[in-house]
This record gives C-alpha cells, structure tokens and sequence, in this order.
C-alpha cells in the first residue's frame, strides 16, 4: 500500500511540474531580421542617425509588402524609423541629387523624421519589409505624401 501511495505522488507531482511548464510556456525568441547600419543617399557620409520616442508617443512595427513595379511616393516620416528587408529588394531615393539605393534582402536602413525621399520596388519578386517607426508624436501620421506636383527627379 505504502508503495502505492509513492507512485500515485509520483505521477500526482509529475502532473503538477508538467501543468506548471505548460502555464508558463518556454520563451522563443525568432529574429525577424537584422542589418549593419550603413550610410544611405540623402544623408552625409558618415552620419549618425538619431531617434527621439518622447512620453505620449507611438512605437509601430508594420509588414509591408511590396509587389515588383510599385513603390512609394515622395513622402516624408513623422519619426525616424528602421527599414529591415525581409524578401526581395527596395530602392530609396533622394530629391537634391536624385541618386538611388537599392536594399537586398538581409540588410535595410535607417531613416530619421521629416527627409524627403522616394522608394520602389524595381525587382522581379514581391519586397516584403518590417518596419518599426520611433515615436510617432501623438496625432499625427507615420507618413505624410508630398503633393503630386512633387517631381525633383
């Protein structure tokens, strides 16, 4: 009997170590994407990029999916924001000098609020992003279009 009662708490306490894995769950983290910050058109060479996520403002993580021959027009950012290529490529360009990058998969950018720029996808394959904007202030947009008679390039 006295054995018995010793496998029944056994399997009892086994029971109870199990439901208490199984209510707390194991941590997993998955990267979604990482990239070395390099310098990008429109900015200096050498620039160091700052962000600002001030009390009352809004941290954004979006996917964005980009099919070949569509893009964004000229636009500017009401926060500075990371860009991180998932799939496909994107090419940003600047007004002032109208040259252009293109991001492959693997590696993306940084882009700090109010820079006026363009970006597209001038691949052959859907360009899937996630991009995490920093302190959108309370009110306002993430993104803000320029007008459609906007065409330095």
């Amino acid at each position: 009997m006295k054995r018995r009662m010793v496998l029944i708490s056994g399997v009892a306490l086994s029971l109870v170590l199990a439901g208490s894995a199984v209510a707390t769950g194991r941590i997993t983290v998955k990267a979604l994407g990482a990239f070395g910050v390099v310098d990008v058109v429109g900015y200096p060479a050498g620039h160091t990029f700052r962000a600002h996520a001030a009390p009352g403002s809004t941290v954004l993580t979006v996917e964005v999916r980009v099919p070949p021959g569509s893009g964004f027009p000229w636009h500017r950012h009401t926060s500075s924001l990371t860009v991180t290529v998932a799939q496909g490529s994107l090419t940003v360009q600047e007004p002032d000098s109208c040259t252009t990058q293109t991001f492959h998969t693997g590696s993306g950018f940084v882009e700090q609020a109010g820079v006026i720029h363009r970006a597209f996808n001038a691949g052959s394959t859907l360009a899937v992003l996630y991009v995490t904007y920093i302190g959108i202030p309370a009110g306002s947009p993430p993104d803000v279009d320029q007008p459609a008679s906007y065409g330095p390039c």
